[in-house]
């Protein structure tokens, strides 16, 4: 009898060290997968914001906007029912880049993303429009791209005016 009980709880300890071994294992390995997904998670949440977010939303028609610097160019928006990001496209093609980089400044001072863990690159047409130190150190860089195309009413010739296609590339690195 006391020879089944030694064989028995030897069973148990050895089974018990395989199981614990097993854990530490699948442990180990699903740790470096799951840094990732913050930094994925809030760059697709920022592009997503861009693309769904249209102008017409954030102002109204008396150009009170919710977004400081957007009431400041309320008056030059030629189509509100454009997202931000084809709004971008319609400022690139007028030539206007500084007014992009001063609408993605405030959207990033508004909380586009946490400026304290991540920082931000816009890109169209691979010409940097708005971009904050630390790319180059960073050993996590997430990339999503947009292409982008739209029109827009111009009352002066009383035509439409189509521009792109552009593509916009957000680039959102930690820290």
């Amino acid at each position: 009898m006391k020879k089944k009980a030694v064989f028995f709880y030897m069973d148990a300890i050895f089974a018990i060290t395989i199981l614990m071994v097993g854990f530490m294992l699948i442990s180990s390995t699903n740790r470096y997968k799951q840094d990732n997904i913050p930094l994925e998670t809030v760059s697709e949440h920022a592009m997503n914001l861009l693309s769904t977010v249209k102008i017409k939303e954030l102002c109204d028609v008396d150009c009170s906007c919710s977004v400081d610097v957007l009431e400041d160019q309320c008056s030059s928006i030629k189509n509100k029912d454009q997202t931000l990001i084809n709004y971008f496209g319609e400022m690139y093609y007028r030539e206007e880049n500084e007014k992009i980089e001063d609408l993605f400044t405030g959207l990033v001072e508004e909380g586009l993303y946490r400026e304290d863990l991540y920082r931000v690159e816009l890109r169209i047409e691979n010409d940097p429009i708005f971009t904050q130190e630390g790319k180059t150190e960073s050993s996590k860089l997430i990339s999503s791209k947009r292409v982008v195309f739209g029109y827009y009413f111009d009352g002066i010739t009383e035509k439409i005016e189509y521009w792109g296609p552009y593509i916009l590339e957000v680039n959102l690195w930690q820290k």
